[in-house]
Order: C-alpha cells, then sequence, then structure tokens
C-alpha cells in the first residue's frame, strides 16, 4: 500500500523551519528570516524582484494564491502579498495590533481571499477585500472557538477545499466557500468558512462544533491531499504520540489508517504537489521521512471498513450481518470480524463514513438548505452500502425520535442507490439485506408517530431501497403507507410516476401489480392515473396485451356524473369503458400520425382497431340506447371519435365485421363502413335524400381525401385536375341526385367541387335537355380554368422541350469529348492492346480527288500509335460544312504487305457542324516488317441519307517505326 515506505533525507538546520509554496512561489522559512523565491516572474519587470526576505513567520497559501506574512519588524502587524502584485516592497496591511508590543497570531493560513487566524484557541477570518485594520482584539471574524483547549497547546489550520484560480472579471458580492481543518491540543473539527467577493463578508456554515473530535494525543500539525481514487480531501495529522493518522476530511471521526513513526522528534507534516500524494514528516535536526499513501480508500478499503464500523457499532446480533457481508462482498476477516472493545465507535460514526463513501452531504450550508448529493455517472458502491446507511440511521432514529435530519439522510441514501443487478450474484442477498433493512426503518417509523416528519422520511426511504433492490411488489405495497403521510396530490404525483416507470419497464409480473394497485387510483384521479398506461413508448408491443388492458379498465368502479365538455377532444374519464376507448386511442395514435406510423407494422394491429371501434359504439349505446333523437354531450363526443377513427387513413379495422355490429339508425357509421369497402354508391343511397344533400357530400369529400392520400398527392383547392372516372368519389353522389330527380342537387356538387371532380364524366352523366343557363356557374369558371391550364402546360411542355435539346447538346459534346482520346474509347478498350511502345507526330492527311477538295467538308489529321502487336489509327475529323454528317470514318482499304492486317474501325456516330472528334482504325501485326508498308485509306461518312466515299492520301510506315 505504500504506507510504510518511508525515504529518510536530512539538511544541517540550527532551528525549526517550514517549507511550503505553491506554482509561482517557493518558500523556505526559519525562525529568523524567511525567503519567498518567485519561480516564474509574470513579466520583464519582475525579474529584478525575484527574490524577497521578509522576517518573522511567513506560511503560503494554496496554488496561484495569495500569500500572508508577520513582519517582526513591524511587530503586531499582518501584511498581505500576493504574486501578482508589482511592487513586493508594499504588501497590503489587512491587520494591525492596537499595541506593538502584541503578540502575533500562533498560526495563519490563507484559504483563497481569506486568511484564517489562530490564537490561544480562537479562529477568525478575515477577507483581502474588507475595508479598515483590523483589531486582534475584535469578536468580529470568529469561526470557531475551542475554549479551554487553547491553553494547552498550538493550533492547526488546513485548507482541504483548495479554491479554483480566481476568474479575471469577479462579480461583486459573489459567493465562494472552502472547508477548513482546525485543531487546538487534541481537538480537532472540519469548518465551512465562506466570503462573499468584493464585499468583506465572512461567514461559517452549520453547527460545526456538534462535530468536535477529541483524539488520546496532543496534535501537531496537519497536512492536506488529495486522494487519488475518489478526488475527496484527506487529511494526514500528525500527534504526539509519534503516530500519523489520515482521516477523511468529510468524517473525522474514523481514521483510515495511522502510521508509527520511531522516537526521532518529529514535528511538523507537510504535503506536496505531486501526481500521487507525498507526504513529508520533519524533525528539528533536519531529519525529514516520505510517506506515499496509496490505495487509501479503493472500493474495496472503504466496504471493508464500513463493515467494521457497522460491527463495532451495533455488535454481531440483530441485524442481518451475513447477508450484508455476502452482498457487499467483503473477505471473510472483515466478516468474521469480533469487534474492538473501548473502541467508542457508535451508530453516528457508521453514518457519518458510509454516507462520506457514497457521496452524500450530511451537513447543511450557510442558509439551512440541504446541499445537493453527489452526481456519480458510475456507482462506486452496492445497493448494500446504502442499505447499510439506512441502517444506521434506523439505530439513531430510534434512540432519538425528535430527530429530523438523520430520516433525510436515510431517505437521499435510498434514493441515490444505484440500480438492482439481476445477473449479479449477490442480487439475492442484496435483497434480502434491503428487505430486512426496510422492515427495520418502517417499524422504526411507527414508533416515532404519525404525525412526524421523520417517520414520513423512513417510510420513503423503505420504499426506495425495496425499489432499488428490485423487489417492486414490496415496494408498491408501501406506497399506501406513504398515502396516510403526504397530501393527496403529492401522494398521486408521485404514485403514478413511478408506477409508470414500473409499466414501461415491462416485466409482466411486475406489470400486474401495477395493474391492482392503479385501481386505488382510478378511483380518486382518472387522467392521471390512465396516464400509467399511455406513457409507455410501444404500449402495442408490451409485455401485457392492450385488450387485456382494456378487460382491465371495464372493471373498474368509477363514480360517474362527468358531463363531455364538447370542445375538448378527450372523453369523460367516468367509465371504465370511456378509460379503455382513450387509452386504444393513444395507443394508436389517432392523435399523432408519427405514433400511428411507427405502430402499422404490428400483426395484432387490425384486432386492436376493431375492438376500439366496438368501444367507441358502445360508448354511444351506453349513453343513449340504438334508436335516439336527442343525443347527449358524451354521446357526441364517442360518436365523433367514431368517425375521426373510421375516417382515418391509418384506420386497419375490418368494415366487413363491423357491419354487422352495427344497428340501423347508425347511418353514417354504415356509409363510412361501405366507403371503407369502396361500394361507394351504397353508402350514397344510405346517406342521401332529396334537399338534404350535406351528410352526403361530407362523405364524398372524406372518401376523395382518402383517395388523395392514397397516392401520395397534395390537391390545391384552386387547382383544376382531371380525375380518372374511376376514382373520382364526387360521380356517385351526381348520380344518386339524378336518379331522385334533383339536377338542382347534381349540379350544386359540380359547381361547388368543380376543381377536384372529374368534369367530362360529370357533365356526361346530366340529362341531355338540361339547359345550358343552369351549368353557368359551372362551365365559365371551368372553361377559363382549362385554359389556363392548357397554357400553363404548352409553356411547360415548351420549357421541357428547351431543356431536353440542351441535355441532347451536352450528351453529344461529352460523346465528342470522350472518343477524342486513345484511353476512353470503350470499343478499344476490349482489344487489350497492353502498353504503348510510342506515337508519330500529328500529319495532315488531304484526299487524292483535288477536283473534289471544295466539297470535301473535312480536316483530317492523322497519329499513328505503335503496340507490341497492333497498330492504332487516330484520325481527329473537323466538320467544317454547315450540316451534320453521321457514321464518319477513317477506312484502310487496302495493305502492301501481309505485314498487317486490318481488324477494327470506330467511327462517328454523328459529328455537328464545325465539330471535332476521331475515328480509330485497328491494325494487327501479322509478321516483322522488313521494308516500308503502304496503307490504302479512305474517308466514309453519311449525309441525309445518301453516304459518300471519298479516297484519301496513302499512309506508309517505315520499317523503324514497325520495329
Amino acid at each position: 500500500m505504500g504506507l510504510s515506505n518511508l525515504s529518510t533525507f536530512s539538511a544541517a538546520v540550527s532551528d525549526r523551519y517550514m517549507v511550503g509554496g505553491s506554482s509561482q512561489l517557493l518558500f523556505l522559512a526559519g525562525e529568523g528570516t524567511h525567503n519567498a523565491v518567485r519561480l516564474f516572474p509574470e513579466s520583464k519587470n519582475d525579474r529584478d524582484d525575484s527574490h524577497k526576505i521578509w522576517k518573522g513567520i511567513t506560511i503560503s497559501t494554496a496554488d496561484g494564491g495569495s500569500f500572508y506574512g508577520y513582519n517582526s519588524e513591524l511587530r503586531g502587524v499582518l501584511e498581505l502579498f500576493h504574486p501578482s502584485d508589482r511592487d513586493l516592497n508594499r504588501p497590503f496591511q489587512f491587520f494591525n495590533s492596537s499595541s506593538p508590543t502584541s503578540s502575533p497570531p500562533q498560526v495563519l493560513e490563507v484559504v483563497g481571499d481569506v486568511a484564517v487566524l489562530g490564537s490561544k484557541g480562537v479562529f477568525r477570518a478575515y477577507t483581502k477585500g474588507r475595508k479598515g485594520v483590523m483589531s486582534p482584539t475584535s469578536n468580529e471574524g470568529i469561526i470557531f472557538d475551542f475554549g479551554d483547549a487553547g491553553t494547552k497547546g498550538r493550533g492547526n489550520i488546513v485548507n482541504v477545499t483548495p479554491p479554483a484560480p480566481p476568474s479575471a472579471a469577479s462579480a461583486f458580492n459573489h459567493r465562494k466557500s472552502v472547508s477548513v481543518f482546525l485543531s487546538c491540543y487534541k481537538s480537532m473539527v472540519v469548518v465551512k468558512v465562506g466570503w462573499n467577493e468584493g464585499a468583506g463578508r465572512v461567514w461559517t456554515g452549520g453547527d460545526e462544533r456538534s462535530r468536535v473530535r477529541r483524539l488520546p494525543s496532543e496534535i501537531l500539525s496537519a497536512a492536506s491531499f488529495i486522494s487519488p481514487s475518489t478526488k475527496r480531501p484527506l487529511l494526514a495529522i500528525l500527534l504526539s504520540s509519534k503516530n500519523v493518522m489520515i482521516v477523511d476530511a468529510q468524517c473525522l471521526s474514523v481514521p483510515l489508517t495511522a502510521i508509527s513513526l520511531d522516537p526521532a522528534p518529529f514535528f511538523d507534516i507537510s504535503s506536496v504537489l505531486s501526481s500521487s500524494p507525498l507526504l513529508i514528516v520533519t524533525a528539528s535536526d533536519g531529519e525529514a521521512r516520505a510517506i506515499l499513501p496509496s490505495s487509501l480508500d479503493s472500493r474495496n478499503a472503504e466496504v471493508e471498513r464500513c463493515m467494521k464500523l457497522a460491527i463495532d457499532a451495533m455488535g454481531r446480533t440483530g441485524w442481518p450481518l451475513a447477508q450484508f457481508a455476502e452482498a457487499l462482498g467483503v473477505s471473510y476477516a472483515s466478516a468474521s470480524y469480533e469487534g474492538s472493545e473501548g473502541s467508542g465507535t457508535t451508530p453516528r460514526d457508521l453514518l457519518a463514513y458510509t454516507a462520506t463513501t457514497l457521496g452524500l452531504a450530511v451537513g447543511t450550508d450557510e442558509d439551512g438548505d440541504t446541499p445537493p448529493t453527489l452526481a456519480k455517472k458510475r456507482p462506486r458502491h452496492p445497493i448494500a452500502a446504502s442499505a447499510l446507511l439506512c441502517l444506521a440511521c434506523a439505530s439513531l432514529s430510534a434512540v432519538d425520535a425528535e430527530d429530523e435530519e438523520t430520516p433525510r439522510i436515510a431517505l437521499r441514501a435510498a434514493k441515490n442507490a444505484p440500480p438492482p443487478n439481476r445477473s449479479s450474484p449477490t442480487h439475492a442477498a442484496t435483497q434480502k439485506v434491503c428487505a430486512e433493512v426496510s422492515k427495520l426503518l418502517l417499524n422504526t417509523g411507527d414508533s416515532m408517530g404519525a404525525s412526524s416528519a421523520g417517520r414520513a422520511a423512513l417510510t420513503e426511504a423503505a420504499f426506495h431501497l425495496l425499489g432499488r433492490a428490485g423487489l417492486y411488489q414490496d415496494a408498491i405495497g408501501t406506497l399506501d403507507l406513504l398515502k396516510g403521510l403526504w397530501s393527496k396530490f403529492k401522494y398521486e404525483s408521485f404514485a403514478c410516476s413511478y408506477l409508470s416507470d414500473l409499466w414501461e419497464a415491462g416485466d409482466k409480473d411486475t406489470c400486474k401489480h401495477v395493474m391492482n394497485k392503479s385501481r386505488s387510483l382510478f378511483e380518486t384521479n382518472p387522467p392521471a392515473a390512465l396516464g400509467i398506461f399511455t406513457g409507455s413508448s410501444a404500449p402495442l408491443r408490451h409485455a401485457i396485451e392492450p385488450l387485456e388492458v382494456c378487460s382491465f379498465f371495464k372493471t373498474l368502479n368509477l363514480p360517474g356524473g362527468a358531463v363531455a365538455d364538447l370542445e375538448r377532444k378527450d372523453l369523460p374519464l367516468n367509465t371504465g369503458n370511456a378509460i379503455a376507448a382513450e387509452f386504444l386511442i393513444e395507443a394508436v395514435g389517432l392523435d399523432d400520425d408519427s405514433v400511428a406510423k411507427a405502430q402499422a407494422s404490428e400483426e395484432n394491429i387490425s384486432n386492436v382497431h376493431d375492438h376500439l371501434c366496438l368501444i367507441l359504439l358502445e360508448g354511444i349505446i351506453g349513453e343513449v340506447g340504438e334508436d335516439f333523437e336527442e343525443i347527449p354531450p358524451t354521446a357526441k363526443v364517442y360518436k365523433r371519435r367514431l368517425h375521426e377513427f373510421l375516417k382515418w387513413e391509418h384506420s386497419q379495422y375490418n368494415p366487413e365485421t363491423l357491419m354487422d355490429y352495427l344497428p340501423d339508425s347508425f347511418k353514417i357509421e354504415k356509409a363510412l363502413l361501405l366507403g371503407k369497402m369502396d361500394n361507394h354508391r351504397d353508402a350514397i343511397d344510405i346517406l342521401y335524400s332529396k334537399n338534404n344533400l350535406a351528410e352526403a357530400l361530407e362523405f364524398s369529400d372524406t372518401q376523395h381525401a382518402i383517395k388523395v392520400s392514397n397516392r401520395s398527392m397534395e390537391i390545391d383547392p384552386d387547382d383544376s385536375m382531371v380525375i380518372p372516372e374511376s376514382s373520382c368519389a364526387y360521380l356517385p353522389l351526381i348520380e344518386a341526385a339524378l336518379e331522385n330527380d334533383c339536377v338542382e342537387d347534381a349540379i350544386e356538387v359540380m359547381v361547388s367541387r368543380r376543381n377536384v371532380i372529374d368534369q367530362g364524366s360529370a357533365l356526361r352523366a346530366l340529362p341531355p335537355e338540361t339547359p345550358i343557363q343552369a351549368l353557368n356557374d359551372f362551365l365559365v369558371p371551368a372553361l377559363k380554368s382549362n385554359a389556363s391550364k392548357l397554357r400553363q402546360l404548352s409553356v411547360a411542355a415548351n420549357l421541357v422541350r428547351a431543356r431536353q435539346q440542351e441535355l441532347q447538346k451536352l450528351k453529344l459534346s461529352t460523346n465528342l469529348v470522350a472518343q477524342s482520346s486513345l484511353d476512353s474509347v470503350m470499343e478499344l478498350k476490349g482489344w487489350k492492346l497492353g502498353t504503348k511502345k510510342g506515337e508519330s507526330s500529328l500529319m495532315k492527311v488531304s484526299h487524292n480527288n483535288l477536283q473534289n477538295s471544295a466539297q470535301f467538308p473535312f480536316t483530317v489529321e492523322l497519329t499513328k500509335h505503335y503496340f507490341k502487336r497492333h497498330v492504332v489509327l487516330q484520325a481527329k475529323i473537323n466538320n467544317k460544312g454547315d450540316v451534320n454528317v453521321y457514321e464518319c470514318a477513317l477506312m484502310v482499304a487496302e495493305v502492301s504487305d501481309d505485314v498487317l492486317q486490318p481488324s477494327a474501325t470506330v467511327n462517328i456516330p454523328l459529328l455537328p457542324p464545325g465539330g471535332t472528334s476521331c475515328s480509330f482504325a485497328v491494325l494487327e501485326r501479322r509478321a516483322q516488317a522488313v521494308e516500308a508498308v503502304v496503307l490504302t485509306s479512305e474517308m466514309r461518312w453519311v449525309k441525309g441519307e445518301e453516304a459518300f466515299v471519298e479516297d484519301l492520301q496513302d499512309i506508309q510506315l517505315n520499317s523503324r517505326e514497325l520495329m
């Protein structure tokens, strides 16, 4: 562990000396003179002041802060120096005694912008920002008083929470605080000291006197360092018994370890800034020892220490020791520990240390508020550690029923316990431990009286502890105990939120307990209780089938009397049927398309949709019966929701099945089902009656919206669109109106829906004797709209045609460029020509018929490419004419020797006027050339419907080129 890893060094110093410093300053302090050596000057001007000497007592501060010194030449004066000061000869004087012969403070430490002074057991704090010079006899600034202990020994001050470096611009009255270790003779305490930056006010927080710790021997010196594993501040305390005791700064009552030194008269201990903690113990004769306190507070060490503290505090009987040992995973030595007689360990010591290891703040701040717990991404300790803390709290609460802080600590520990790990081998033991501790918490709470706030905290702690252990059934049962301790609103909010989380987790057995527990919540607050089941991200994929949940809802016995609000969408939750309907509406996503699309792939979606329709239908009938004239408000809401669902584009119900359940008086519903079966005409016949067009037209509008949605098209109501007769939703209505001899209704449909109706089919359906004047309102806007549409389409067609021509030109240009390079011609890649050996220079080729030179529309430039087994002729052809030519190619008609054999020709499919591209002729080598080879070439092309051939001059290849 490195605790006994002591190394020795010595220095020839006649008197006592002290060492300290920061990243900018190093101090060597003796009785006579002290040197403050600036290690890193902040500017060029500082180099002349790199070494300053003061007489008196000088102690450094935390890294980067101020430092103070007592100047013996100005007896009774305390001065301030700061690393950023330009003139170190002009310190800030913030403390001055009333008499030049007054004694200076015995101890001094700088904590951020606060100087903490100690003299005869009384500790004061002063800020740099305080205006005026303070007297040492003043009671102002006292943060702690050890009383009679001050006359017996010197004090110690150690800053255990180094403050952050000050910002460039500090806000006035910005509150800061640190924790400071104070000791005098055999007593020690950690207090919180704070200050208002810029205002000069100092305060101390909490009732620190109750946490004073006494030791069996005198405290000579102390030093703080940061734990490498937990990052918490630890304290190394040098005792007159020649021991070094290391404690957690947040829990002084439990020593982490004690290191025994040899008989040398050591008098001072200090910490050295390094990556790992290093302590230096010094003696009067210059001898010093280094201590490396590693692995003091690892997880295993903390758990083992908690177990032994529990045995010391509570003995080995009366609590589940064996189960705790298994759940915590402690060693056999710790589990079989018999306890230490006379150790003085109490349940409060166990509570303080366990809370510290769990990262729980036990005290309160200066305003009396409970500080927040430390957030941890990964819990450092198992649930059993939180249960152990709760056990200590229960023991203390059983003794002192008036103590309300201890139950709150148990509650914070239970709330912050890690979630259960069912795969852990200690899970069963953990559940037993949590169950036993929860019973003890509940029994302790009962003994404290029903109105006690402590009982409420202990009951809630038991509830959270059971939940964290995975004992959800027991935790749900504990909710009834909280019901009598909280207000109705708090209980219902908490219970619904907790049960919703359990329902979301999806464990089938637990969810059944949730359903049973929710019954009482539905009786008092149906909307909140319904939120337990609708908060799930995938209610149709839940472990409990949605239809089973609906069956449970229908068994609820709810107080009625609620009347529906017609301006609201939701149903009044006064019956189990209404709750089941709202649950399924939420589950299928009737009001949320994103939910509906996510649920569309469910296999049981059709059954759920059918069941929702039947529940809504049952709600209507249950309110008014089958035959009704006056519909009550609740039935109207049921009816409206049923219509919304029947019209819904994502609905997947079975219309044939539902048709059998509809009474004859439900005409609109039957029409919607017929429309779902694409039997629009029968649906219109049910809805339409002479001079009563509204319901039938609304149905046609619904069918049209569904058809448009299925085609994934958005219809512009101001835009004319031709709809095929087979898919026009309004033609059946026109036909029904005409069969009832109501031409006016047919014309009204045509006029009101002229932009979406099949206009031609609608006109052909009218009787021949229909007067033209009656169609003016339809024909005139339709003709204008069609004429406008024709113009728009003509313009669009011209734009498309122009764009097509541009693309064709671009394609032609791209093809010509692509065929201008030997490496990019696809027809030549299949020949596997290999590596090119060389090529000739560009030469111009003319035709042989000089009389037709004016009619020859090309300029031809030839390049010869040589390969191992092939020769490729590349003819670069430019069309100087004014018309397109096609299939333009250089042809090798005859070879003077069998050395070369024409094998392939690549022509130019289209060469526009002014265009340039290349034709290629491939010749295969048959033998080695002895002498020059002459190639007879010609030019072939097509213009219009006529083909042309023109002889070109002969092309000669000498033997050197054919090597």
